[in-house]
């Protein structure tokens, strides 16, 4: 995974036409809460992890990029909220609506500097949270069937393919009906674009749709179907929330976004429900994004 995370993050510099020398620190800052996001993936890693050692962890590539010294008061919370409260469902919607508002709030890019030479600083905060929260849900709180990792096995590949293949044709065509996109213009610079698309996928998949996938999914779909003793009443509820989730995309309210957001996410449920794993959500996330960015507009 490491040399994989060099190549990403250098693949990054240059788009950007950055010079490493230019944010040395901020580029050491990104790349040391990058592995150690990644360690959460694997389960050895993950156990070795105490609530000190995660609180404390956020730290270092804090101290790197001058943030508020207020992020470790965050990342305290998050690490320790499960060994402070009692197991209760409330506990759990309290730790969902915590993490949301960090989340929607965009808290990390008032606690970090503004970006230096390109390189975005909220991201530190935003990738350290959330492995705080993917490691105390399941190594305090002990949440079963997620089937969290990174590295999807061949079964949950071809059952995120297919709920991607299925979905593409039904989210493009609900896209242009709303006017929300359309088939790229051009130029079709077919090898800039396959590059893109790789580069895409991979990053979107290691930091984003595990984030989002593991949340909705691992947590919360679980979580309701508990509530409500059905995981297809379950499933309509957590897509709904999906996209209210996403009605702040770039304007207030991007109803259209959130209309695709919904059906999007409530596929993924399905890819997850199907294999029990949150991996095979993943890539169908992955897959819809690389469409989405690279060949519509």
């Amino acid at each position: 995974m490491l040399p994989l995370l060099a190549a990403g993050v250098s693949y990054y510099l240059h788009k950007q036409n950055i010079v490493f020398g230019e944010a040395a620190l901020v580029t050491a800052a990104l790349i040391l809460e990058a592995a150690m996001f990644l360690s959460v993936g694997n389960e050895a890693m993950r156990r070795r992890w105490k609530p000190w050692m995660m609180a404390v962890s956020v730290g270092m590539p804090a101290v790197l990029v001058g943030a508020n010294p207020l992020v470790l008061a965050v990342s305290g919370v998050l690490a320790y909220w499960y060994i402070g409260l009692p197991r209760r469902w409330w506990v759990d919607v309290g730790y969902a609506v915590l993490f949301a508002a960090l989340t929607l709030l965009k808290v990390s890019e008032h606690l970090y500097p503004s970006a230096v030479a390109k390189l975005p600083l909220a991201t530190l905060g935003e990738l350290a949270w959330a492995r705080i929260v993917i490691w105390a849900v399941l190594e305090v709180r002990g949440q079963e069937g997620v089937g969290f990792g990174f590295v999807p096995s061949w079964r949950e590949v071809v059952v995120g393919v297919r709920w991607y293949l299925l979905f593409v044709p039904v989210g493009a065509l609900l896209g242009w009906a709303i006017g929300f996109t359309g088939l790229h213009q051009g130029p079709w610079l077919w090898e800039k674009m396959l590059l893109n698309a790789v580069a895409t996928f991979f990053g979107i998949y290691m930091f984003v749709a595990v984030r989002e996938n593991f949340v909705f999914r691992g947590m919360l779909l679980q979580w309701f179907t508990d509530w409500m003793g059905s995981s297809g009443r379950a499933q309509m509820v957590v897509a709904l929330i999906c996209g209210a989730a996403h009605l702040p995309f770039r304007q207030f309210p991007n109803w259209r976004f959130a209309l695709l957001a919904t059906l999007a996410h409530y596929v993924y449920g399905r890819a997850f429900l199907e294999t029990g794993s949150v991996r095979a959500a993943m890539v169908c996330h992955a897959l819809v994004v690389v469409t989405w960015r690279v060949l519509l507009s």
